[in-house]
């Protein structure tokens, strides 16, 4: 696995963690899988698949949905909001569907988790990354990676160097482990 797919499944997984306001601990893996249906032609819209036919209802599992709106969604000043299945009387049908919607023109005036995210979101430059005062862990490696991918070229190329010698020498280990031939060389 590479260095940057390690950082941003560690990020993603604060993100979700922050905005589903689940703890950490419970998110046990994330899969990241291409489920874009391809568009025959232009004017066809992209379609995602979520379910795949045959299934049974009673197997579906919790599906959320994250949109992050850099537009005004709905009327209200809530930045974040949380939709559910109800019916007319407002009766829940099913916790399975939860769609979040970030709204990152809207003023994020708490400290929530998903408040937090909207800020660093709307970081524009390096001074605004400066004035996010946070203890959230998630924020922190984000602006932190970011960081790192915006340094200058020749810094940029020489982590990138450092880093490409450290996974060398894992998957070297690794491969001494496996094959036994760490034991002959003392690794």
């Amino acid at each position: 696995m590479f260095f940057w797919e390690y950082h941003d499944k560690k990020i993603l997984r604060y993100f979700l963690s922050d905005i589903m306001e689940i703890p950490q601990e419970e998110i046990y893996a994330i899969h990241l899988k291409d489920t874009f249906l391809r568009r025959r032609w232009r004017w066809q819209k992209l379609g995602i698949l979520d379910l795949l036919s045959g299934e049974a209802y009673d197997n579906l599992k919790r599906c959320v949905g994250i949109s992050i709106l850099d537009f005004d969604f709905s009327d209200r000043p809530e930045c974040h909001s949380i939709y559910t299945l109800r019916d007319k009387n407002g009766n829940k049908f099913s916790d399975v569907l939860e769609i979040h919607v970030l709204e990152l023109k809207k003023a994020a005036a708490g400290n929530s988790g998903a408040e937090e995210w909207i800020r660093f979101f709307n970081a524009k430059s390096e001074e605004d990354l400066d004035m996010i005062k946070t203890n959230n862990p998630g924020i922190l490696e984000a602006i932190g990676e970011l960081r790192r991918m915006s340094l200058k070229n020749p810094l940029r190329l020489w982590y990138e160097a450092y880093m490409k010698s450290v996974r060398d020498d894992r998957a070297w280990r690794k491969l001494c482990i496996e094959t036994g031939l760490g034991k002959r060389r003392g690794i």
